[in-house]
Parts: structure tokens; sequence; C-alpha cells
């Protein structure tokens, strides 16, 4: 058995102990603030789907048959924000697969992996300008990686930083298709 009553936050959900012996109505006095609208429900009268549960809502229209109903605008945008929730998920699994280069190695596109990766190529290109060696690539793995000209290691950062931009893209537009949504 389930006490259901409205609070000014929404539904509020009370399974009292079988085991209390207490009468119903007493548990009721104990339990549901003076004068909230509330219902007595069998457990299987709650919706499906916990998920929603910020947006039941007590429908006492019909007093002989109360309802645990969803709110339409609050359903919405409880679907949106899980919605959102999975593209995170989803653009975090994108940044943890890293960057594959054409040579089969992986490099991180986490920010941290991003700002060393640039601070590197920064460093290389000062590196060539002098004369000098320029700096390997150290992959995921931690295998270091030499580059044998600056314009090697361009080419590799010109398409790290497409394949990294592309998923910024296209997760801001996934984000952007949930938030526009009706």
């Amino acid at each position: 058995m389930i006490i259901a009553y409205t609070t000014d936050d929404g539904l509020a959900l009370v399974a009292p102990n079988p085991e209390s012996g207490l009468p119903l109505e007493e548990i009721i006095a104990r339990a549901v603030p003076e004068g909230a609208p509330h219902a007595v429900f069998e457990d299987s009268a709650l919706p499906a789907d916990p998920d929603y549960a910020p947006a039941w809502r007590l429908d006492l229209s019909d007093p002989d048959n109360p309802q645990i109903v969803l709110d339409p605008q609050k359903q919405t945008e409880i679907t949106r924000e899980l919605a959102l929730k999975e593209e995170g998920k989803w653009f975090a699994s994108q940044l943890a697969a890293g960057f594959t280069t054409n040579d089969g190695w992986t490099l991180g596109l986490q920010p941290t992996d991003v700002t060393l990766l640039t601070g590197n190529y920064v460093l290389a290109k000062e590196a060539a300008a002098l004369g000098g060696d320029i700096p390997p690539v150290i992959d995921t793995d931690g295998v270091p990686h030499p580059m044998e000209s600056i314009e090697e290691l361009t080419a590799i950062m010109l398409a790290y930083g497409q394949h990294r931009a592309a998923l910024s893209a296209e997760y801001a537009a996934r984000k952007a298709a949930i938030l526009e949504a009706e």
C-alpha cells in the first residue's frame, strides 16, 4: 500500500510498515500534513517508470477513482534532461575512445590531452625553426612516436583538430536538437 499526498514540490509517497499494527487512519494522520490532498493506492498503481517520478501528480477529480498521473510539461522537461544526459555520455565515450592516426596509434581527446599535444606542437615548430629535433608525440599507451618533420606533425595535428572539432560540433548539434524539440 502507498499513501500519496500533494506537496508544494509535487507528489510525496509514503509506504507504511504493514507490521506497525497501526490503523490506516492513524498512519495517514501521522504521515500526511494536515489538509494535504491525499489518496491510498496499491503499489501497482504507481506509474512504471521511476525516472518520471518528479512528474507524478495526484488526480482527485473523480473521488471514487483517484489516480497518479504524469504532468505533461514536467514529463517533457524530464525527457529532455534524460536525453541530454545520454548525449553527455555519448560525447564522453567519444572522447574516451580518442583519435586514431593513419598509422594506427591513438591520441587522447580530453582537454588535458589537447593542451599537451598543442604545447608539443608549439615546441616542435620552434625546434624546427631553430634546426633542432622535433619532440616525439606520445600516444595513449605511453609510446613515443618520433616525427621526421614538422610537416608530418602538422598533418597529424590538422587531422586531430578536425576530428575533435567535428565531435564537438556533432555534440552541440545533438544537444540543440533536444533543446529545440517541442
